[in-house]
């Protein structure tokens, strides 16, 4: 809030310029000449204002620019929540035997089934990127993958390709030795089970 909206002026107070001028020293200056002379040097015609034209700051970098709005955020969230309880029902639906079972005779049967859990997901991600698709994409006129803001990656040098070569091969073998350890320990696991059993 200004000051002149906590305390309006009241008809006793004394009047803005009043007060402007008493906070100036309330004495003319020496020989009648107003304190800012810039004020009356253009009262001519509207003089023509030259302003310097900048370019928009960018705050946000170029790849992660994307044009999506909240209300294209929320209904792509409500998208999601139907297809995520339609299609894993219709697919049970589908699969479900056409006999009479318990719940849990139910739930092990559909569990042993991969058609239900491998083909509702394969469903469900691809109406989400089939929904990605025409409103980013369709709509818009563009590339797929230029609307999501991917670029394409450009090696630098010989030197950057042989590094991410580099860290890829480590990494695979970083990989390959937690699953050997994994293996190991699983293996170790058994055989203490067998010694166990038999002893």
């Amino acid at each position: 809030m200004s000051l002149h909206e906590e305390k309006p002026l009241t008809p006793g107070d004394a009047s803005p310029e009043s007060q402007n001028q008493n906070l100036s020293g309330g004495a003319d200056p020496a020989g009648g000449e107003t304190p800012n002379p810039w004020i009356g040097e253009n009262q001519g015609p509207a003089t023509t204002i030259e302003a310097a034209t900048y370019p928009p700051v960018q705050a946000i970098p170029e790849d992660l620019q994307i044009g999506w709005s909240w209300i294209h955020f929320l209904v792509f969230l409500l998208f999601t929540l139907i297809n995520l309880l339609v299609v894993p029902s219709s697919f049970m639906l589908y699969y479900a035997p056409h006999q009479k079972m318990t719940a849990e005779q139910l739930q092990r049967y559909l569990l042993s089934k991969p058609q239900v859990a491998i083909g509702s997901t394969i469903v469900i991600y691809g109406a989400i990127l089939f929904f990605l698709y025409v409103t980013l994409s369709l709509l818009r006129g563009q590339p797929f993958w230029r609307a999501l803001g991917w670029r394409k990656i450009l090696a630098q040098s010989a030197r950057d390709t042989q590094i991410s070569a580099g860290l890829l091969f480590y990494g695979l073998r970083l990989v390959h030795f937690c699953v050997r350890l994994d293996r190991g320990g699983e293996a170790a696991r058994e055989h203490s089970n067998r010694r166990g059993i038999q002893g």
